[in-house]
């Protein structure tokens, strides 16, 4: 029930005095259909199994640390992120060695507001590889 709630409240529009829902922060309405069948996907259809494997993935052991990682990591974030806090964010980009960091005006979705700007930056990186 509690998935279903979840689901109900990102398929609506923010309330006068809430923070904006996924819907509220998607610029193209076009692209509403889609963002819709993606909750429903990642909420309701798996049940809890998603969540209790993500809540594991914070409280244990990684097997790795950031520092190890010696890739360039490419990371967007929203400042008002209330799912994700940027100061986790900035955690990450200041301990990843490679990191380079984006931060953009609004939350949780807000990244996919620049996704035209990702998907270059994916392409020039893949230019340049070997």
């Amino acid at each position: 029930a509690m998935f279903r709630t979840m689901a109900r409240s990102l398929r609506r529009p923010a309330k006068e005095g809430e923070p904006p829902g996924p819907l509220d922060l998607l610029g193209d309405p076009a692209a509403r259909p889609a963002l819709l069948t993606d909750i429903d996907e990642a909420v309701l259809r798996p049940g809890t199994r998603g969540l209790v494997e993500e809540l594991a993935l914070y409280s244990r052991p990684w097997g790795f640390s950031l520092e190890d990682i010696d890739l360039d990591v490419h990371l967007w974030h929203g400042e008002d992120d209330h799912n994700v806090p940027a100061a986790l964010a900035r955690y990450v980009a200041v301990t990843l060695p490679r990191s380079h960091a984006t931060f953009v005006e609004g939350g949780h979705t807000a990244p996919f507001e620049h996704i035209d700007e990702a998907i270059c930056l994916v392409h020039s990186v893949l230019e340049r590889r070997p």
